[in-house]
């Protein structure tokens, strides 16, 4: 692990678009050598946190603390980062992952610590950006928050690899390169890597004192959908149907023959077998792009109204 004479405790940032994989990293995480006495801070762009209880119900019961309804690095939310992070700093983990959500700027994340007074606590050891090889090519050129995920990166993991062909891994390469001439730049499946390639330096930040693109004006829309006893086969076909209009798709639904999780994954819809987790209300999360919540709303009304 990085040095840490001051003891202060070491923050692994995680970043990356929708659905990049940064709950399964973070369940390795956990569940690995890493997360003996380590906490976590999770952070999900819609109003109910779902990655918090896919944590726990994977990784045990990590002390975790979640923020809700925007990004931390947004100035609508760092007073809700600031207090998870206080939080911490009294608990004093080994260790704190924080967990971004998909459309996080992490640029001004040194500037947060400092103006919360909290610089005296934390240690960033390792910015982590998880590049979706499917869908971050296609968003990247329209959403700063990507480039800027990419820029702040030490560590790249280009996830879901095994899903394009080799030649455009080497195209992706050269376009990180073209942002972040020194990251170190993983393929990986599933995001699966050796948490030994966490430790050494600390990070370098490289973008830690400029100010995130992240605003209230910049927020995707969000809305939470619920489906009670409609076939699955219906439910299916209609997220399809939405796949194009949406950025993220996730949470836990009730077709009438038990409960599923569902998730969006490149392109495609996964349905996951699952009890809803305990405290965790029903539905689905959707994340679209700025104003796109509406039309989405729109079709939701149609499709339960037949």
């Amino acid at each position: 692990m990085a040095s840490n004479p001051d003891n202060r405790i070491p923050v692994y940032l995680i970043t990356g678009f929708l659905g990049a994989g940064k709950t399964t990293l973070v369940n390795r995480l956990l569940s690995g050598g890493l997360g003996e006495g380590a906490g976590l801070l999770v952070n999900d762009f819609g109003d109910i946190v779902v990655d918090g209880s896919l944590i726990r119900a994977s990784s045990g019961e990590p002390e975790i603390f979640e923020v809700a309804g925007g990004s931390i690095f947004c100035s609508c939310k760092t007073a809700n980062f600031a207090l998870g992070l206080r939080m911490f700093a009294k608990m004093r983990p080994v260790r704190l992952f924080v967990e971004a959500s998909g459309m996080s700027d992490p640029s001004g994340l040194d500037k947060l610590l400092s103006d919360y007074r909290l610089a005296a606590d934390f240690v960033l050891a390792k910015v982590l950006c998880l590049f979706d090889a499917v869908r971050t090519p296609m968003m990247m050129d329209n959403l700063p928050a990507l480039s800027r995920q990419i820029e702040a990166a030490d560590l790249i993991l280009l996830n879901k690899s095994d899903l394009i062909d080799p030649p455009a891994i080497s195209d992706i390469e050269k376009k990180i390169r073209s942002i972040n001439a020194e990251a170190e730049i993983i393929p990986t499946v599933r995001a699966d890597i050796d948490a030994d390639r966490l430790t050494g330096s600390s990070s370098s930040h490289r973008r830690g004192d400029i100010v995130s693109c992240d605003t209230p004006g910049s927020r995707p829309g969000t809305l939470q959908l619920e489906f009670d006893g409609i076939p699955k086969e219906s439910v299916d076909a209609f997220l399809h149907d939405m796949l194009d209009a949406t950025w993220r798709i996730k949470g836990w639904i009730n077709t009438g023959g038990g409960w599923w999780y569902v998730s969006d994954n490149a392109g495609s819809l996964e349905w996951i077998e699952d009890n809803l987790p305990m405290g965790m209300p029903p539905g689905l999360t959707v994340i679209t792009p700025p104003g796109g919540d509406q039309a989405v709303a729109d079709a939701w009304r149609g499709f339960v109204g037949q």
